[in-house]
């Protein structure tokens, strides 16, 4: 399988739907489809792309008063398609206080890969590092190495927050010129800093059904992520029920996903705030990220 895989057509799987054979094949296409749409949730959430003279740059962008990150923790997930495990994520805060471009930033990885035991089928890995400004929580670097089954690329973001612009450099591609982008140095944040600001939002002075914009850089456009605060409810996890802070993207186009809220961000209560689980519903079945450790 050569490049980024694409989606089945819904049309064509409803109509061979009644075959054996063919419910066998969806299966597999559900693990398929449902990991690349588990990382795209978990790295990327809701977006609305930035376009010149939009609505989007109107919109109030939520800032966290403090950036908050735990040494040397490590955060393993789990991707599955209903019973069928497909892959790995890992979050990892490898250097705490690491000097990056004259600043002194916490360095944070995310690790998303299919298991190998279905490399045959797909094999994907996304590696993202990203270095943020450990003082005020505003992005300095970010690299992304991503590999789908023979396509490969990987890019360079670096962030200039006093002097309004961000660079971005395709080193998949030689020769290819540096890329210049103007941003307010409110909203430079990559995809993995703006995660870490949905974990430490003070939920607990928002009200149920509130909205809050999350801004983002991503791929050389500025994004905008619309989460909608569902309130606190328990979570039943590793035999134990913990309260969490129930998230919902909102925004989302697409003719696979169902229901009003098709995904959901389920982040644990208390000081840690670790996110123990992601769902996303679509006609295909339940795609899921959990927390194993």
């Amino acid at each position: 399988m050569g490049g980024p895989w694409k989606w089945p057509d819904p049309d064509m799987m409803k109509e061979r739907k009644d075959t054996v054979l063919i419910n066998a094949a969806l299966n597999f296409w559900e693990g398929f489809v449902g990991m690349k749409l588990l990382l795209i949730f978990m790295l990327v959430g809701s977006c609305s792309n930035h376009k010149e003279g939009s609505e989007i740059e109107k919109l109030p962008i939520y800032q966290t008063e403090k950036f908050v990150v735990v040494p040397g923790e490590k955060l393993e997930y789990e991707a599955s398609a209903g019973v069928f495990r497909m892959g790995n994520l890992v979050l990892e805060v490898l250097q705490p206080n690491e000097p990056m471009s004259g600043k002194v930033c916490t360095h944070i990885k995310a690790n998303a890969q299919t298991r190998s035991g279905i490399s045959w089928l797909s094999e994907i890995r996304h590696d993202w590092d990203s270095w943020i400004d450990t003082s005020n929580g505003i992005s300095v670097r970010m690299h992304r190495k991503v590999q789908e089954n023979k396509y490969r690329a990987e890019q360079d973001m670096w962030f200039y927050p006093d002097s309004n612009f961000v660079v971005q450099q395709e080193l998949h591609k030689q020769g290819q010129p540096k890329k210049t982008f103007s941003m307010e140095p409110n909203r430079m944040s990559d995809l993995v800093n703006t995660m870490w600001k949905f974990r430490y939002t003070p939920f607990d002075d928002r009200k149920t059904g509130d909205t809050l914009h999350y801004a983002s850089f991503f791929d050389g456009e500025f994004i905008v992520l619309k989460v909608k605060f569902g309130g606190v409810k328990n979570l039943k996890w590793k035999g134990k029920v913990l309260p969490c802070y129930v998230l919902y993207p909102t925004g989302l186009q697409s003719r696979y996903l169902r229901g009003k809220d098709p995904s959901e961000i389920w982040i644990e209560k208390g000081d840690r705030r670790r996110p123990l689980k992601i769902k996303v519903s679509t006609y295909l079945g339940n795609l899921s990220v959990d927390l194993r450790s």
